[in-house]
């Protein structure tokens, strides 16, 4: 950000989520990204997730993200629950007919 001329730049020590844990339920509100297979989570105990954007298939709210499983795409989308089970975990119509995809784990 610094390079790009921001003058007011700052890093929260310990990071976000280590500061949501020190002060639950104040300032943040919302998911989080994590970079793991949860992919987003909810650090607030009060709450239930706020939707904070839109599914890339049919545009309803979520903050849920997924991979596109198309191994050579591995694209990163916002999809909702159903949008994700019905296109197969993938971005779009291509990529569900690849023939490199990873596999889908339910747990």
């Amino acid at each position: 950000m610094i390079e790009s001329g921001f003058k007011e730049v700052y890093q929260l020590e310990g990071g976000i989520y280590n500061f949501i844990n020190k002060f639950p339920d104040t300032y943040w509100e919302c998911g989080m990204f994590v970079f793991d297979e949860r992919r987003v989570v909810n650090p607030n105990t009060k709450d239930e997730l706020k939707h904070i954007a839109e599914c890339h298939f049919c545009g309803k709210s979520t903050s849920y993200y997924i991979n596109c499983h198309n191994v050579e795409c591995d694209k990163l989308i916002v999809c909702c629950h159903e949008c994700k089970t019905e296109n197969d975990y993938c971005c779009s119509d291509e990529c569900r007919k690849a023939p490199r995809k990873r596999k889908t784990y339910h747990g």
